[in-house]
C-alpha cells in the first residue's frame, strides 16, 4: 500500500477501531465526492463554504457501518438536515455524530424523510443497506424531493424493481452502485487527503470530528475468518466486526 493511502492511528482510538475505518469511509467518500457518486465538493476542499448548505441529505440505513460515516461527513459538508432511519435502540446513539432527525426504520416513508427536511430541498439520497425494499424507499424519496435529488447511491448492486420503479417516475431518478475500491488509481485523488484528513495528527479523528464504528471483536486472526463472515451474515447493528490475532 502506498505510504500516502495510509492514515497513522490517532492516538484517541485503538488499533481495533481503526481497523474498521478505511474500507466503509472509502465508499462513503466515492458516493458523496467523486464524479460517479453525488459530485459534491469534498469536505476538505471548501475553504470555508460548504456544499451542504442550505440542503438536506436522507440516509438510508444510518446505523450500519457506511451510514454512520455518511452521517459524519454529511455534517462535515455543511449539511442543514441530516435525515436517517435505524431501528430505534440506535436513535439517541445516531443524534451524537450529527443526525438531525432519525426515523424507525420499519415504519418510515419517503414523505416522512421530506418532510423532516424542513423546506430544505433533499438533494442526495444514500442507501447504505440497499435491498430491495430500502433501493425503492430512495427511488421514493428521490422523486419525492421533485426534482432536488435525481440519484440514489447505493453500495450494493441495483435492484431490477427500482430500476422499474425509477424508470416509471417523472423527473427521472437514477440509481447508482457505488465503486469505493480505495487501491483504485481513479480515487487516488480522493484517497490520499481522506488519508491525511482522518489520520494526521490534527486530523478528524484526533480532533474528535470523526468517530469510528463501534467494535464487534472476534478473536483468532485468520482462522476467525470465518466466524467473523458468519457473524456478518447473521446480522449485525450498529457496529463493525473486526477479527484479529490473539495478544
Amino acid at each position: 500500500m502506498p505510504a500516502e493511502l495510509v492514515s497513522k492511528t490517532s492516538a484517541n482510538i485503538s488499533d481495533n477501531k481503526a481497523a474498521g475505518i478505511s474500507l466503509a469511509t472509502m465508499a462513503v467518500v466515492t458516493g458523496l465526492y467523486d464524479l460517479t457518486g453525488h459530485r459534491i465538493t469534498p469536505a476538505w476542499e471548501t475553504n470555508g463554504a460548504k456544499d451542504g448548505e442550505g440542503k438536506a441529505i436522507a440516509i438510508i440505513g444510518g446505523s450500519s457501518s457506511v451510514g454512520q460515516y455518511v452521517v459524519q461527513f454529511g455534517r462535515l459538508s455543511g449539511f442543514d438536515r441530516i435525515i436517517t432511519n435505524a431501528s430505534s435502540s440506535h436513535h439517541e446513539f445516531l443524534k451524537k455524530p450529527g443526525a438531525h432527525v432519525v426515523f424507525d426504520r420499519k415504519s418510515s416513508s419517503a414523505n416522512d424523510c421530506v418532510a423532516a427536511s424542513n423546506n430544505r430541498p433533499v438533494h442526495y439520497v444514500y442507501d447504505a443497506v440497499s435491498t430491495k425494499e430500502t433501493q425503492a424507499l430512495g427511488v421514493q424519496i428521490a422523486h419525492a424531493s421533485k426534482g432536488a435529488a435525481n440519484r440514489v447511491g447505493t453500495v450494493q448492486g441495483a435492484d431490477a424493481d427500482a430500476v422499474k420503479l425509477e424508470e416509471s417516475m417523472e423527473p427521472k431518478v437514477e440509481v447508482k452502485q457505488i465503486f469505493g475500491l480505495g487501491g483504485s488509481p481513479m480515487l487516488r485523488q480522493l484517497r490520499e487527503p481522506m488519508a491525511k484528513h482522518l489520520g494526521s495528527e490534527d486530523g478528524y479523528i484526533a480532533k474528535g470530528l470523526f468517530v469510528p464504528n463501534r467494535v464487534g471483536l472476534i478473536e483468532g486472526g485468520l482462522r476467525a475468518m470465518e466466524e467473523a463472515l458468519r457473524t456478518n451474515k447473521e446480522g449485525v447493528s450498529g457496529e463493525k466486526v473486526v477479527f484479529r490475532r490473539n495478544n
